[in-house]
């Protein structure tokens, strides 16, 4: 039984984030009794009660409610009465943090409430009841804090946000040490461009100079290049017992000409090398910022040494057969014209090695030794044309192949070799004219979002940290990286033309 007479008043203007019901207790005399709800000011329902039986109002939703009431009773006067605010907030206050990850240099101090801002629907401003584990936490130690700010409105509701505070060490010594390995890297770049000039300029001038005598000492460049080699070789056997990378130096094999490398499984050993080197680099960095290499810190440089000898192996190999197709078509014009001549296929290998130079000067010398050997020039031919794989070059050698077995004009058949790679090479050089501009695009393309990175990178160091350090980054960042290798393939395989 209630005891009372009118509207409860145990709600009143508390606010609760649970459903508040309200109970209206009519007198005796009340013949009958309109109420009108109002919410945040506004009417949402109007109910008339027929007696003095009592009526249960009940509310669920996030708002300020009051009734106004109309009360008949029996002698006919009318009594007006409103009942006091029932306040309902079930929204949890809006809490903004700023940056996600700070960065503080040891012994330094940092404002944990800068930017940080708590609004309530409700109780407004609640900037003053945020609460924080500060005290908690080590700050004169390196390594990642996690700070956690909790602000509760009147209601009872409450919202927590982290931040990572990234304490480290004083970045004066790093950028000291960053910039001397920088230096020496730049010096031994350097050393080794001004070493390679010298050597072209040494076999240019070779046949016209006369050898010194021989010197038992070698140069730093030939001491560390031995070195390598040793290392190599130290390397080499536990690697052949593996049957994945026997298989895997198969693709290499092609490389062996064009480096100072004997079989596809140095360049597979230079690969680790190049790996465990970086890795090693990278946790020298870390050991002098006194921190623990992370997983990522880890495998990245492993990744990148890993593939890093493939870009100069590939480039390499690329400028070497772009040099054997543009000496190619000269190569062709000197034999045709040593056959017109009178000379015999002999002579014109020989003619072409002498008047040419670069890898297309090599590869016919070589086929000039191994006529000389005893291999018929069929099968020399066949051997250059699997060595340099050319289209052009297995044209020219099943062209032979024919002319030794069914005979021939040989001058008839050089004639029309020429006439077609000098059209090929016309056609070829007209073709990079008109998508000259399309493939600068693709290749700005190409590089804008690496760049963009970098730059981001620079400006603000911690802008990419969640995509490394939260679950979900990662897997955005790996399909990012996916969608961004499929894009390339994609532009790749759209601009190439088959001739």
């Amino acid at each position: 039984m209630n005891n009372y007479v009118g509207f409860n008043t145990e709600h009143c203007s508390l606010p609760s984030n649970n459903n508040i019901k309200i109970t209206y207790v009519p007198s005796s005399d009340t013949v009958y009794y309109t109420y009108n709800l109002y919410k945040n000011s506004n009417l949402v329902r109007t109910v008339t009660i027929d007696g003095n039986r009592l009526t249960n109002i009940f509310l669920d939703s996030t708002g300020i409610y009051h009734v106004k009431l109309e009360k008949h009773l029996t002698d006919g006067t009318v009594v007006n009465e409103t009942s006091c605010e029932y306040v309902i907030d079930k929204e949890k206050p809006i809490l903004t943090v700023g940056d996600e990850t700070l960065t503080l240099i040891k012994g330094g101090t940092i404002d944990i409430m800068g930017g940080v801002k708590a609004t309530d629907n409700i109780d407004g401003d609640l900037n003053s009841y945020i609460i924080t584990n500060a005290d908690e936490l080590d700050f004169e130690s390196v390594g990642k804090k996690r700070l956690t700010y909790t602000v509760s409105d009147k209601a009872g509701n409450t919202t927590s946000k982290s931040v990572y505070i990234n304490v480290v060490e004083d970045p004066a010594l790093l950028f000291v040490f960053q910039s001397f390995i920088l230096i020496v890297l730049m010096f031994v770049v350097a050393c080794i461009v001004r070493y390679n000039r010298s050597l072209n300029l040494e076999k240019r001038i070779e046949k016209f100079s006369i050898s010194p005598l021989n010197d038992d000492k070698g140069s730093l460049y030939d001491s560390i290049r031995g070195f390598f080699k040793r290392l190599i070789n130290s390397f080499k056997p536990a690697f052949d017992k593996s049957v994945f990378l026997n298989k895997l130096s198969k693709k290499y094999e092609k490389y062996e000409d064009l480096f100072e490398l004997q079989t596809g499984m140095d360049f597979v050993v230079v690969k680790f090398i190049t790996a465990f080197f970086l890795l090693f680099v990278a946790a020298c960095s870390k050991a002098l910022q006194l921190k623990l290499m992370g997983f990522y810190e880890i495998w990245i440089p492993l990744l990148i040494g890993f593939i890093l000898p493939d870009i100069l192996f590939v480039s390499k190999y690329k400028l070497h057969r772009k040099s054997l197709e543009n000496d190619l078509l000269q190569a062709i014009v000197i034999m045709n014209n040593a056959f017109k001549s009178g000379r015999s296929i002999t002579q014109a290998i020989s003619l072409v090695s002498t008047e040419l130079s670069g890898p297309i000067a090599k590869e016919f010398d070589k086929m000039y030794m191994e006529i000389n050997l005893g291999l018929g020039v069929e099968e020399v031919f066949r051997r250059f044309s699997k060595r340099v794989g050319l289209e052009e070059v297995t044209y020219l050698t099943a062209s032979l192949s024919i002319i030794n077995k069914t005979g021939g004009n040989i001058i008839r058949v050089f004639d029309s070799i020429e006439k077609t790679l000098v059209s090929k090479k016309k056609l070829r050089l007209e073709l990079n004219s008109l998508t000259g501009g399309s493939k600068i695009i693709v290749n700005v393309l190409f590089f804008v979002p690496v760049l963009f990175i970098i730059f981001v990178s620079v400006i603000s160091p911690d802008y990419f940290i969640p995509l490394f350090t939260n679950p979900f980054g990662i897997i955005m960042m790996a399909f990012m990286i996916l969608y961004y290798i499929i894009y390339i393939i994609f532009i790749r395989w759209i601009m190439k033309v088959r001739m």
